[in-house]
């Protein structure tokens, strides 16, 4: 139905990947998978063909969750078993194991319709109800159930493939989806095969989160002790619950014991080279996606006292060593996302951050030019001297008032105003209409959750692109006005600096995937 490109030669991607989140595909932006219109789901073949994002990253090396690798293996048991994504789950699990509230149709049958429950928003007027969402990659997270159904689910996984006299995996097949596939790095717990493992507390535990907008859930097996929990919420408020009852539960029946500590001077000698800005690497690269989603970045600094602070925006949390590269809460209480691993290249240089139950989640270190600080940094100052350009035409007024005819004026030092001034005048108009738009809930809601652009995005993307044009021109005439000396010494200079200001800034464009229409 449509091939992978074979962007790395003689690396193909296998199914061994896909279920491991490591075939290296880019990501993209959550809300795009939703839909309120049930005219909008598309057989999975033809959404996939139509929105397939690039290979980034050789298969095998790193593992980043992907949706959309998830939904490539559906498709290929489709072709494998020759019946439909949903009618083999239906077959080969629901049926079996006598899930009867279980379903991944949808929009929802009538006989469950009236039983789904419903998922709130907050807003200042107290808690919103919200419509039944609509996943179009629908393998990735289109299951409708309940909790004695899920129980069912985890019976069978702990009994490796058994449900009372039913079977819907060979023992071996069920004993090699459980096992270790992938590991990150050591100190980071591995992924099985569409799970993967959360050790805590010296358990080995297994199981799988899941989000969509308003639904929050975890499973969680204990094989050893043949224990199975599942919890699920309506609401982000159900996000957190999820995690602390995991943690609660642990607490309670199985305590964890104190771990040493490393001595404190070599943690000293090892902090330093710690310090710095990490990036998630689950984000899109590619596509204007880039944009409306801040990237989610932590930064590193290190304490006198000899311990890491970790901020994200407005969060802050300090943290201690337990043994090389591995922190934990300074207040010794392992979080259920497990220890805080730093992992070294070959060359002993700290290059991503992983929180150690979340394998499919690396942070990448990134260099000063890739922050978010940064960048705001190269955009405010680029508006400011865009800004500075309305000088120009004040200047051409005084000019008239002194009698000075258009004619009087070098053809070039107009040309090249005009140029630059333009340039700087559509950038500043690009900035206030995107502004604008980001604030229009229902132009947002329509690229998030709409097969089409909206026709008002692709439009405002024609001025960067004629800007640039401009830029191109601009920059010859600046070397020009130097080398021929056209303007007074300050006049030069702060042509200069607009020039500059537009190369910069279209570094930045560039940057988000606001140059042209990356959608």
């Amino acid at each position: 139905k449509f091939k992978i490109p074979d962007t790395f030669p003689g690396r193909p991607v296998t199914m061994r990947h896909l279920m491991t989140h490591t075939a290296g595909f880019d990501d993209h932006i959550e809300p795009r998978i939703y839909s309120k219109d049930p005219s909008d789901l598309e057989p999975l073949s033809v959404f996939l063909k139509r929105t397939w994002p690039p290979r980034i990253r050789p298969p095998g090396e790193i593992s980043v969750y992907s949706n959309y690798g998830t939904c490539l293996a559906a498709l290929i048991v489709e072709e494998v078993s020759g019946m439909t994504f949903e009618d083999y789950i239906d077959k080969r699990i629901i049926q079996p194991l006598e899930m009867n509230r279980t379903t991944i149709a949808q929009p929802l049958p009538d006989r469950l319709a009236s039983d789904m429950s419903i998922g709130y928003v907050y807003g200042k007027d107290g808690y919103v109800r919200q419509e039944f969402e609509l996943i179009r990659l629908a393998p990735a997270g289109a299951v409708s159930t309940t909790a004695t159904d899920m129980a069912k689910f985890m019976i069978a996984q702990l009994q490796l493939g058994r449900y009372g006299n039913e079977r819907i995996l060979g023992e071996a097949a069920a004993r090699e989806m459980q096992s270790p596939q992938f590991s990150p790095a050591p100190g980071v717990s591995a992924l099985c095969l569409g799970i993967y493992e959360t050790p805590l507390h010296g358990l080995r535990i297994i199981g799988h989160a899941g989000d969509t907008v308003f639904f929050h859930s975890n499973l969680f097996m204990i094989p050893k002790e043949q224990i199975g929990l599942f919890i699920t919420s309506n609401s982000l408020g159900g996000s957190p619950l999820r995690n602390d009852f995991h943690a609660a539960f642990l607490d309670k029946y199985y305590p964890a014991e104190d771990a040493p500590r490393p001595p404190k001077e070599e943690t000293g000698q090892r902090i330093p080279a710690l310090q710095g800005t990490y990036e998630s690497m689950i984000y899109n690269t590619s596509t204007i996606e880039k944009y409306f989603f801040p990237l989610l970045q932590f930064t590193m600094k290190a304490t006198p006292n000899g311990t890491l602070i970790a901020s994200l925006r407005d969060y802050a949390a300090e943290m201690e060593e337990v043994k090389p590269y591995t922190f934990r809460p300074a207040d010794g209480i392992q979080a259920f996302h497990g220890d805080q691993v730093f992992v070294r290249n070959s060359e002993g240089y700290v290059t991503h951050y992983y929180l150690a139950n979340a394998p499919f989640m690396p942070f990448r270190r990134i260099p000063l030019h890739a922050t978010a600080r940064f960048t705001d940094v190269v955009k405010t100052i680029c508006l400011i001297v865009f800004l500075s350009v309305f000088i120009w035409p004040v200047g051409a007024i005084i000019s008239r008032r002194r009698k000075l005819k258009d004619r009087d004026i070098p053809i070039f030092r107009r040309t090249a105003r005009w140029t630059a001034g333009s340039a700087a005048i559509l950038m500043l108009l690009f900035v206030l209409l995107l502004s604008m738009m980001m604030n229009q809930t229902n132009l947002v809601e329509r690229f998030f959750t709409s097969i089409t652009v909206p026709l008002p995005l692709i439009l405002v993307l024609i001025i960067p692109v004629i800007a640039a044009i401009l830029t191109l021109f601009a920059i010859p005439l600046t070397v020009l006005g130097w080398v021929r000396k056209y303007w007074t010494l300050r006049a030069r200079i702060h042509y200069t600096l607009v020039t500059v200001a537009l190369v910069a800034f279209i570094w930045w464009l560039n940057f988000y995937n606001l140059l042209g229409w990356k959608f």
